[in-house]
């Protein structure tokens, strides 16, 4: 039952482990989607410049290498993220694969105390037949035993009977020896 215990501490460990960890991913990915809004505002703005400002081709000129060069740094930036969100994906599921490993066991643990549980109901069962059994054997001994009580009671001579049979043979002793009969 401890394994029991332990393993759920275990699984509800891991889970709150995982749930801590993918409050970060989304808080980090919330943080990425705000600066490619901030990045996407640039661009736009950026690209309204260039509009307004065709006049001018060498401005314009290095204006699109800045935009190119922001690009480029997003672009980096999303493979970065990407990255990231490779190596959290494979740590979600490592996760999963020790999460069914101990949900496995865990089913294991069950299953062997639900056989524990099975052979002690059997074994509480067989004790209450055989304490049956030796009840309804004891029931007849004593029933038997009342009946030769009984029996033996009907036929015994009692302590009073005794006592009232003495009284009256010495009664009988008195007077044969006043009366002058020899009792041998």
């Amino acid at each position: 039952m401890n394994q029991s215990q332990s393993s759920s501490q275990a699984i509800f460990s891991l889970l709150s482990q995982i749930s801590g960890r993918l409050n970060l991913i989304d808080q980090r990915l919330d943080g990425i989607n705000q600066r490619l809004d901030a990045n996407d505002a640039s661009l736009q703005f950026a690209n309204e410049r260039l509009d307004a400002i065709q006049s001018s081709q060498e401005f314009t000129s290095k204006r699109l290498d800045a935009a190119s060069a922001k690009i480029e740094f997003n672009t980096q930036r999303l493979d970065a993220t990407n990255n990231r969100l490779d190596v959290t994906n494979s740590t979600v599921a490592s996760i999963n694969a020790q999460l069914a490993s101990v949900a496995q066991r865990l089913e294991q643990h069950i299953q062997e105390s639900n056989d524990i549980h099975q052979l002690i109901l059997a074994s509480i069962n067989n004790f209450a037949t055989n304490t049956e059994v030796r009840l309804q054997t004891l029931e007849q001994t004593t029933e038997e035993i009342k009946q030769n009580s009984t029996a033996t009671r009907s036929v015994m001579v009692t302590k009073d009977y005794l006592d009232d049979k003495l009284a009256d043979l010495r009664g009988e002793f008195i007077l044969a020896k006043r009366s002058g009969y020899a009792v041998a």
